[in-house]
């Protein structure tokens, strides 16, 4: 999968630095797991939290963005026992969550230039930032509620965006790699015929 001249350019060129990251399917399979697990989890309370709701509402962390307006009118709709299990996710969020996303992100199709590495570590780190203050602001929302200042939903839209953001880029990333690595396969195929 790996560009080998890339690589040993990039080891030559600086030896202090740590070697590449290496696809490996077993441990991309062990964090495949573990991620379907919190998205299995998140999938079910979701909807618990949001049941009593008298209109169809989404939790503030399933959105792109929202205002301290919203985010009120959100944590009312879901009544008291929807924040509670509201709390329970976003403590499973705060946890672990981010650590498994942020270390699946990296480790799916790594890239295989120093550069790109450097790109990709930043875009995820900028996701798991966003994503760990998002949670702090939240749960803050919720410890306080009904009485949250708005600069604690604006902190919590801005980590929102953030980590959406992040995401999204990082994933690009990855399929950037993905797309590189089948281009080499048919370069290589081509050159053996």
């Amino acid at each position: 999968m790996a560009d080998s001249t890339d690589t040993k350019e990039t080891a030559a060129s600086n030896p202090q630095e740590p070697p590449l990251r290496k696809f490996s399917w077993s441990y991309w399979l062990i964090l495949t797991t573990i991620i379907g697990t919190f998205a299995i989890y998140f999938i079910r309370r979701g909807p618990q939290a949001t049941a009593l709701a008298p209109s169809k509402i989404s939790l503030l962390d399933a959105r792109f963005g929202f205002t301290p307006v919203e985010a009120l009118r959100t944590l009312s709709a879901i009544g008291p026992e929807g924040r509670k299990i509201y709390a329970e996710i976003n403590k499973v969020d705060f946890i672990a969550f981010p650590f498994f996303l942020r270390e699946y992100l990296l480790n799916t199709f790594p890239p295989t230039t120093r550069t790109r590495d450097r790109i990709r570590e930043a875009l995820v780190n900028t996701y798991f930032l966003g994503d760990m203050s998002e949670n702090l602001f939240v749960a803050v929302m919720l410890k306080a509620y009904p009485r949250s200042p708005d600069f604690v939903a604006w902190g919590g839209c801005v980590g929102n965006v953030v980590k959406f953001s992040g995401i999204y880029a990082s994933l690009l990333s990855i399929f950037y790699e993905i797309f590189r690595w089948f281009t080499s396969r048919n370069e290589k195929t081509e050159k053996t015929e």
